[in-house]
């Protein structure tokens, strides 16, 4: 099967992007967005303390165009990548977006308190959640991930293959 055209996966922290993207990543050309840039800076937690959100969004966005040659391909955003207005503007020019939606209770349940320290954004977990739903529900496609990872792919799948 192939790649109907570029998709971009976006969700809160915690949504389990990162879990989708080891269960396609041997059948399809992915890419998580995230794992990417922590190859070139290290960790982002770290990165987020010494250099600010501003500088790591326009790292994403970097890191993002440099996947504009690749033929059709999946990238699993992070969680916060739609609140950098260029990358948000060019995911809407270059990919079809799906929105993983998971409830907050949900994440909260996934998530170790480990997993909630390392993310730099995970303070304001009510408010931030709440606030980036918007970018979130302009979405060409959502998903239900609230459920079983199997049932979660399957749908996915349903979205991205010819």
């Amino acid at each position: 099967m192939k790649l109907k055209n570029n998709f971009a996966i976006a969700g809160f922290m915690g949504a389990g992007k990162t879990t989708l993207y080891e269960q396609i990543k041997d059948q399809v050309q992915a890419f998580d967005l995230d794992k990417l840039i922590t190859k070139e800076i290290g960790s982002i937690k770290r990165y987020f303390e010494n250099v600010g959100e501003q500088s790591f969004r326009e790292i994403e966005f970097q890191t993002l165009s440099l996947l504009n040659s690749l033929p059709p391909h999946l990238i699993f955003l992070g969680g916060g990548s739609l609140e950098g207005l260029k990358t948000s503007e060019y995911i809407a020019r270059n990919y079809q977006l799906i929105y993983l939606q998971v409830d907050l209770e949900v994440i909260s349940s996934r998530l170790n308190e480990q997993d909630k320290f390392d993310r730099p954004l995970f303070k304001n977990v009510q408010e931030l959640y709440n606030s980036r739903q918007e970018r979130y529900l302009q979405s060409d496609f959502t998903i239900n991930g609230n459920g079983h990872v199997d049932t979660t792919l399957s749908l996915l799948k349903e979205i991205i293959f010819e």
